[in-house]
């Protein structure tokens, strides 16, 4: 960790969904590493009960995926705040049990919404200063359903991911010669209140968060020339296909 620190010493760290789950704890971790934070959730006041204190070096904004120009405008936050960026982690979504057969759209395009624009709203609004860092990274907190749909519950699900995968790989394009680079985290289950959602209850073998965001951490220090541009995490062995 002392060498991720050394690296990570005050880069801007901007994490959607922050509140928690995996983005607590990827929060958390960029923050024990030195970072600057600019964390975004629609449940703004849990997320000024988590521990972070508003300060020069943390930022807390409302971001919701849903509501039109809320990108746009935490960006604006953040350039005034920071004037900067290095770090984008995508990792707001929703989980709603959507089947071939299901007639109510109204799940799967919620999903859409959140899962596969959302990323691509809030990368599009940051690219211009990841550019700038010349470093920049873009960590994108996808599933194994981005890979392979599981069950038939999990259908409208994996079609967001599957989505957000096509997303992440024309983004690891449109910013490589700036420096720019792209990571997929695809974890399994992981222990979070959306795993209990998919499951009714915790599965018996899941990922923690805190895993899942010391990975992150370690994965966007590599260098420019050796990036992981797909990481599957999983605590269970399965098929992906």
């Amino acid at each position: 960790m002392a060498a991720c620190q050394e690296q990570l010493k005050d880069r801007v760290v901007m994490v959607s969904g922050a509140n928690r789950g995996i983005g607590l704890q990827v929060a958390r971790c960029f923050q024990e590493a030195g970072c600057c934070l600019a964390l975004g959730a629609r449940d703004i006041e849990k997320l000024e009960k988590s521990g972070f204190t508003p300060s020069d070096r943390v930022l807390l904004s409302s971001y919701d995926a849903l509501v039109p120009g809320s990108a746009e405008k935490w960006l604006e936050e953040i350039k005034k705040h920071f004037g900067r960026i290095g770090i984008l982690v995508n990792n707001a979504g929703v989980y709603k049990k959507v089947s071939p057969e299901s007639e109510n759209e109204d799940d799967l395009d919620l999903m859409w919404q959140v899962n596969a624009k959302g990323p691509w709203k809030l990368t599009r609004a940051a690219l211009p200063l990841l550019r700038q860092d010349g470093q920049g990274r873009i960590v994108n907190v996808l599933s194994l359903s981005a890979r392979r749909v599981k069950s038939e519950g999990t259908t409208g699900y994996g079609m967001s991911k599957f989505a957000a995968m096509a997303h992440h790989q024309g983004v690891r394009l449109a910013g490589w010669d700036d420096g720019v680079r792209a990571i997929a985290v695809c974890p399994g289950f992981v222990a979070t209140d959306m795993a209990v959602d998919v499951m009714g209850s915790m599965p018996d073998r899941a990922s923690s968060p805190e895993a899942i965001a010391r990975w992150i951490v370690n994965a966007v220090t590599m260098p420019n020339d050796a990036v992981v541009s797909e990481l599957s995490i999983n605590p269970n062995c399965e098929a992906f296909c």
